[in-house]
């Protein structure tokens, strides 16, 4: 048998309809991560690359075979009483056959506004923070005192400061349909985000409350209006600027959810809010049995989107404000029974 790299692991987590597959490691009694809740995965056999680890690990530990997955980053964990380990951090919303028990704990999915209820480590935190907000991969350094304490963590080379730790962690927020009520905050947040030609007019905005209020994503940080998304559904498989003015184009059985207005107010950007907000509408198109989503773009904003799986199909026909666009796709399988 390959030997095993004891000091170099790999640790996954399986997404689906907002909720993560957890492990509750409660089976060996020599286990750094005792009664913790963590995702799957292992340490690497001689030879393997990350990829291959996980692959293998998730198999056996799940009984799933990945179909989509991304490495997202390394973690450097120290646990303070002498356990050194380097972990390579996937993500996974793509996978499939049959699940069986796990030999390491209880295989539970948890949904995300859950998951801090759970007994994870303090820094597992800080880099699920770092997941919601679609970083780029990254580098975490995580110290621990040897009795769960977090006392140091470094990304990517610079030192976070502990003491702001609440700060670093993802917020409480609500995410709900809009209606005509919100209307004045909602037109409030396109003109704060949007270029005058191309935020959407106040009576426009009106007609979709109107017609289609369940199309419209909002997020609620504290109370105020930090992010939206919205737009219509249709059986047109393209965009076309008429869609923005006229609501009556609406076809709640259509095929295609278009996206007209991806916004979040400057002061909660970078924090995860249009990511959280993505992710709703994705699993809300999945259970609405949409064949995809579709939106447009300004070029910077393409690797944005592909992200969450969009394809760029080249420049738009739109001319909206004025501007150059980019369509851009996001193919939706059909919600899966696990």
């Amino acid at each position: 048998m390959a030997g095993r790299m004891e000091n170099m692991s790999t640790l996954c987590y399986l997404e689906r309809d907002g909720e993560y597959l957890m492990l509750h490691r409660t089976v060996k009694k020599q286990d750094v991560n005792k009664d913790k809740w963590i995702g799957v995965g292992g340490h690497f056999e001689e030879g393997e690359s990350p990829e291959e680890c996980v692959l293998r690990e998730v198999k056996e530990e799940t009984g799933y075979t990945l179909t989509s997955f991304r490495y997202r980053g390394l973690l450097t964990f120290l646990s303070g009483d002498g356990v050194t380990e380097y972990i390579s951090l996937f993500t996974a919303d793509g996978f499939m056959g049959e699940p069986i028990a796990c030999d390491e704990g209880e295989l539970v999915w948890v949904s995300r506004e859950k998951l801090f209820d759970l007994n994870l480590w303090e820094g597992d935190k800080i880099f699920f923070k770092l997941l919601e907000e679609e970083r780029p991969f990254f580098s975490l350094k995580l110290v621990y005192d040897g009795h769960s304490r977090l006392t140091e963590a470094v990304l990517d080379g610079r030192p976070l400061d502990l003491s702001k730790l609440p700060a670093l962690l993802p917020p409480q927020w609500e995410i709900r349909h809009g209606t005509i009520e919100d209307l004045v905050a909602v037109a409030a947040l396109e003109t704060a985000c949007f270029p005058e030609a191309e935020a959407a007019g106040k009576e426009a905005l009106r007609q979709r409350l109107l017609t289609y209020p369940e199309h419209f994503w909002l997020l609620f940080w504290d109370g105020e209006l930090a992010g939206l998304i919205d737009g219509m559904v249709t059986n047109e498989a393209k965009l076309r600027d008429e869609m923005f003015e006229n609501a009556s184009l609406h076809k709640e059985d259509g095929d295609w959810q278009m996206l007209f207005g991806v916004a979040v107010l400057p002061k909660y950007q970078r924090q995860g809010v249009c990511a959280a907000v993505m992710r709703q509408v994705i699993t809300d198109a999945k259970a609405q049995g949409r064949k995809g989503i579709f939106l447009t773009c300004k070029e910077e904003l393409i690797p944005y989107y592909e992200r969450f799986g969009f394809v760029k199909e080249g420049v738009s026909q739109s001319v909206h404000g004025g501007a150059v666009w980019y369509d851009m796709r996001l193919t939706l399988q059909p919600m899966r029974s696990v």
